[in-house]
């Protein structure tokens, strides 16, 4: 095959995935979608799972946080009562009360009167030993006045007035019923030391209290006791406490995404709020999809491995018979490969060599055939292109033979006759091959061959002409040094004509000979018998010297009525090539 073809077969191998990188592909796809299958699908059962008991936890926490505080403030309102009840009945016994409580450090009552206003019914302190300061207690009432009178005919309210007195504190209002009516209200002054412990649940959730005005009431963080913000921010779907009231949900709050879970104290406006951080609540499960994700990596890296060591396995031989074929299309048909294994790639191994030996006994069937027969038409043959029968073409018919052949035979020995021939031919074929000619067969010392056949070209007669010329310069040098008994020299005839042949394989079905036939052949012949009346070496007919007379000179020998033809043929004879003609020399 040609190196160009050659050169387009690895162009296209270069260009597209190898047997290695397709099980790699392969496999590794597999394996991800698998793993990853696997891996969601376990991960989704973990996320509800984590998030189930997220919400068991956030909800426990927050229902067992409602229920101590409800506790708290149900004891503080049952103190509230107390206290009323002793400042009404007995101020000093109620003084002493106060100062064994660890948790109350104020308690007033105030009263509605007939017109619009409130009327202070008592008032006992004990700021000093609690070090919270009288003046900041006294502001933070006063700031709360103007809601005291709305109190009368609702349940306890709380107030968180810590950033007043610079201490964590609650003021507690309780309205003291008396019948289905509030007669007065009691304030009551506590300590947030307390209260904000029971917020100390765990690390993870924080929990805080809200009043309807979403202001803060009750948290952890002192500072935000001390400094509370006007107002907390909750999440506009939120803004109504029924919303969320036995929820659990998860919003985005304060920048960050939350599970919250939201109860309402009983008997009071006060909404109670649990939240945990996602990032923390899951965690585990972030580890342990990070963790997946470093397991599928690494069963990857270890597929791969194994799987490019096993493709290694199998595309190494395959290669090896790619660049085994390849030196079969070159033409090396001498190469064999050694099966290794017990699978189909030594199967197509052993089938291979089998493959390579005959086409190396075909090559030899092939040159073999190539010396009986012109290798053109051999190959024509070889490929069932050439049938029995013919076909009519024009064709340059080339005859020569070796004048006085008989009487030189005489003179040598058989052997001597081989010899001799063998050497001659050897030279005067190489020229007829080299001027793109075609050695039909021999005849003796004769030598018949054609121009034009099978396939012409438009300048074969000119190569034959050509071919002649250079016979007869090979001829002097083959004479070189000859001339005695064993080695006589030779004069050579030489006819050429151009005209219609029958072209093709002639013979039988089991002998065949591909050869030409028609009246142009024959008059080739007689032409070239013509050189010994001459005294000449090259003549050809009208028909060559009208085709190339402008590339060659000539001399005419006039009509000459050859044997078996009714008219008489022009002959000439052929001196040289012109240094001007229009044709270059090969």
């Amino acid at each position: 095959m040609e190196i160009s073809k050659l050169r387009l077969i690895h162009a296209l191998r270069s260009g597209r995935f190898t047997i290695r990188a397709k099980l790699l592909v392969i496999t590794l796809s597999i394996a991800l979608v698998s793993i990853t299958g696997l891996s969601y699908a376990i991960l989704n059962v973990l996320s509800i799972r984590t998030q189930s008991l997220i919400q068991g936890l956030v909800n426990n926490t927050n229902r067992s946080l409602k229920s101590s505080l409800e506790n708290e403030i149900s004891l503080l309102r049952q103190k509230a009562d107390m206290v009323d009840m002793l400042m009404v009945s007995n101020k000093n016994v109620a003084s002493k009360i106060l100062q064994s409580e660890t948790e109350i450090f104020y308690a007033s009552a105030y009263e509605k009167l007939q017109k619009r206003g409130l009327n202070q019914i008592y008032e006992v302190s004990q700021v000093d030993r609690f070090q919270i300061q009288e003046t900041g207690l006294q502001n933070a009432v006063k700031a709360q006045l103007a809601h005291f009178e709305g109190l009368f005919s609702i349940n306890t309210t709380v107030f968180n007035i810590s950033h007043e007195v610079k201490k964590p504190a609650l003021l507690l209002v309780h309205p003291i019923v008396v019948g289905k009516k509030a007669r007065r209200i009691v304030l009551i002054g506590v300590a947030g030391q307390k209260l904000d412990t029971f917020f100390e649940v765990d690390k993870f959730t924080t929990s805080f209290l809200l009043d309807k005005q979403n202001q803060l009431i009750l948290h952890k963080n002192s500072k935000l006791m001390l400094d509370p913000p006007k107002a907390v921010s909750l999440p506009k779907e939120f803004s109504d406490h029924e919303n969320m009231v036995g929820k659990f949900m998860k919003v985005n709050y304060k920048g960050e995404e939350v599970f919250l879970s939201a109860q309402k104290l009983s008997d009071a406006e006060l909404l109670l709020i649990t939240t945990i951080p996602v990032r923390i609540a899951l965690e585990t499960l972030t580890v342990i999809r990070v963790r997946s994700i470093l397991i599928t990596i690494m069963i990857l890296i270890v597929t791969a491995v194994i799987v490019y060591f096993f493709a290694r396995s199998l595309s190494k031989p395959m290669v090896t018979l790619a660049r085994a074929t390849d030196k079969i299309i070159e033409g090396d048909f001498g190469i064999r490969l050694k099966p290794r294994g017990n699978d189909e790639v030594t199967d197509l191994t052993t089938a291979f060599n089998i493959m390579a030996h005959g086409l190396e006994e075909r090559e030899k069937l092939k040159g073999a055939l190539a010396k009986f027969v012109n290798p053109e038409i051999a190959a024509k043959a070889l490929r069932g292109e050439i049938q029995l029968g013919g076909e009519r073409k024009n064709a340059t018919i080339f005859f020569s033979d070796i004048r006085s052949f008989t009487s030189i035979s005489e003179k040598l020995e058989p052997e001597q006759i081989v010899e001799f021939l063998n050497e001659y031919m050897t030279i005067m074929v190489k020229i007829i091959n080299r001027h793109g000619g075609m050695v039909d067969k021999f005849i003796g010392d004769a030598i018949m061959a054609l121009w034009g056949l099978p396939d012409g070209k438009p300048n074969d007669l000119e190569n034959c002409l050509r071919a002649c010329l250079q016979m007869r310069k090979e001829l002097a040098v083959f004479n070189k040094g000859r001339g005695t008994k064993d080695k006589p020299t030779i004069d050579i005839g030489i006819g050429v004509n151009y005209g219609g042949v029958l072209a093709g394989q002639i013979g039988s079905d089991d002998r065949l000979e591909y050869t030409v036939i028609g009246d142009a052949v024959n008059l080739a012949s007689r032409i070239e018998g013509l050189n010994k009346d001459f005294k000449t070496d090259i003549l050809v007919s009208e028909s060559v010297y009208e085709k190339t007379n402008t590339l060659f000179n000539f001399e005419a020998k006039g009509g000459v009525k050859v044997k078996g033809k009714s008219v008489e043929a022009k002959i000439f004879a052929l001196i040289d090539e012109k240094t001007n003609g229009t044709y270059s020399k090969r």
